[in-house]
This record gives C-alpha cells, sequence and structure tokens, in this order.
C-alpha cells in the first residue's frame, strides 16, 4: 500500500502533474513547468487555488498587451497603455475586491482616476459582449 503523498502525487499525476513538478512543502508553489502556476500543493490540504497578487496581475494584463508594468504605471494616458492600466484596475478590483485606494496606490495614481477606469472598462466590456 502506497503511503498518502505517493497516492496523492501519483493521483495529481494523472491531472497533468508529475512528481518532478509538484512542491513538497505546505503552500509551496510548484515548479514553471506547472500546467496551472495559480495552484499549491498543501500535503495536508491537497491541491489549492492561490489568489494572485496585484503585481502578478498587472504584469499579467500587461504582458496580454506587449507592455510592460512600469508602462502601466507610466504617465501615458492614451493608447494601448491606457486601455491595458483600465483592464488591469478592474481585474484587480474584481478578482481581489481591492478597494479603488489601494489600487491607485500601487499604480499612482488617483483613487478617482482608478474608479473611472474601472467604470469605463466595465462599459466597453459590456459594450464589446452586446455586439457579439
Amino acid at each position: 500500500m502506497k503511503s498518502g503523498c505517493a497516492s496523492q502525487c501519483e493521483s495529481l499525476a494523472l491531472d497533468g502533474f508529475s512528481p518532478a513538478t509538484l512542491g513538497y512543502h505546505v503552500g509551496m508553489q510548484s515548479a514553471s513547468h506547472d500546467p496551472n502556476p495559480h495552484r499549491v500543493l498543501s500535503l495536508w490540504r491537497g491541491l489549492l487555488s492561490r489568489r494572485r497578487t496585484m503585481a502578478e496581475i498587472a504584469s499579467w494584463v500587461a504582458a496580454r498587451y506587449g507592455l510592460t508594468i512600469d508602462d502601466l504605471r507610466s504617465e501615458i494616458r492614451h493608447g494601448l497603455a491606457a486601455r491595458a492600466r483600465t483592464e488591469a484596475y478592474a481585474t484587480i478590483s474584481a478578482e481581489l475586491q481591492k478597494t479603488s485606494t489601494v489600487i491607485a496606490r500601487f499604480f499612482g495614481r488617483d483613487p478617482s482616476t482608478v474608479a473611472r477606469g474601472i467604470r469605463s472598462y466595465e462599459r466597453r466590456r459590456a459594450e464589446t459582449m452586446a455586439a457579439e
């Protein structure tokens, strides 16, 4: 009979994980070969979802637009950077339930600017969904 860890690792291998890519410490992030980097393995609680940080969300959004996080924090007020920035505001607000004040502090903006950006992004998204 296999130990609890061995059987759990074997079942995770069926989910696209291999024992070589699993973190064996509580809360340790799996290696970069993990098909879903937002899951961690806890020996006591199994496979868990991990909440992304504001920096991770901002980097992810910036990368989708071919930008860097510094571009999102820059003074650029138009074009691609502005659209990516408003998407980052809205994603952070929705996913992490952060206030516009906290998001504004992270991006170096005024809270009213962040609130307006979130409303703008949600309006554009609703228009896009209605058009499809």
